[in-house]
């Protein structure tokens, strides 16, 4: 199964930002979706559609997201703000709890939209309320699970994400931990395993496709009272890396 994944478009109402125009940018990935990828099932984008919030950029952002010619899901980031998504984006589903988090089918499995914006700091959080639907959702999940979300739960190496990596790491990793004696990264893993392995949230899209022999590795568990994420068995070609303005390289 193929999918898009997008992140971190940042579209202001007008104008530049940084001598660039997001949502120029945003209309070239549609555009290029819609003539070179159009067998995708779906995209799927991470996280800081806007830069301030504002209803403007939202009003903006939704003309350009809009022209997709397939499925789009949407979570929010931490340059979002939930209660003008809302009014741009009715339609897109919640939690009990109003979180922005929902799962959808696909014929390769479960996937997740998780909701990590904390409102008071642009670090990502996932509070009990959150804990509990995740928790839940992955009870009644049997086969493989793709979880999306903004902020990484881990340490990347890059200063700037580190700091305001998922505060509530531990907690987090305790919820997709199988039980004792099990594979530490399993929930997760069966994703690699079979298909590819998908680490999709802020600034970051690792997209690790395995060669026909399947020998293909990946841990993700606690090291130093941090979460940390490890592949192993990758070589040249295996791994797309494409940045959230359009840019693709493969190494």
């Amino acid at each position: 199964m193929k999918f898009i994944h997008l992140t971190d478009t940042h579209v202001i109402g007008e104008g530049e930002l940084y001598g660039q125009d997001p949502a120029a940018r945003l209309r070239a990935a549609v555009a290029s979706i819609n003539a070179e990828h159009s067998d995708a099932a779906f995209v799927a984008l991470t996280g800081d559609m806007t830069h301030w919030g504002d209803t403007a950029a939202y009003v903006r952002f939704s003309r350009e997201i809009k022209e997709l010619d397939m499925p789009l899901h949407l979570i929010v980031g931490n340059h979002d703000d939930t209660a003008s998504f809302g009014v741009a984006f009715p339609e897109i589903p919640r939690d009990e709890s109003g979180f922005v988090q929902s799962g959808f089918e696909t014929q390769f499995g479960r996937f997740l939209l998780l909701d990590t914006k904390n409102p008071e700091t642009h670090a990502g959080a996932y509070c009990p309320a959150r804990q509990v639907w995740l928790t839940r959702e992955l009870d009644q999940t049997n086969g493989p699970v793709v979880l999306f979300m903004h902020h990484p739960p881990f340490k990347t190496g890059i200063a700037s994400m580190d700091r305001i990596m998922l505060q509530d790491a531990e907690a987090f990793y305790d919820i997709v931990a199988p039980p004792q004696g099990a594979h530490p990264a399993s929930v997760l893993r069966s994703c690699a395993s079979r298909h590819f392995w998908q680490l999709a949230g802020h600034q970051l899209f690792l997209h690790a496709r395995p060669k026909p022999s399947g020998r293909f590795g990946a841990e993700w568990g606690r090291r130093s009272n941090c979460c940390e994420f490890r592949t192993s068995g990758l070589q040249c070609g295996d791994v797309e890396r494409r940045s959230g303005h359009g840019s693709f390289s493969r190494f």
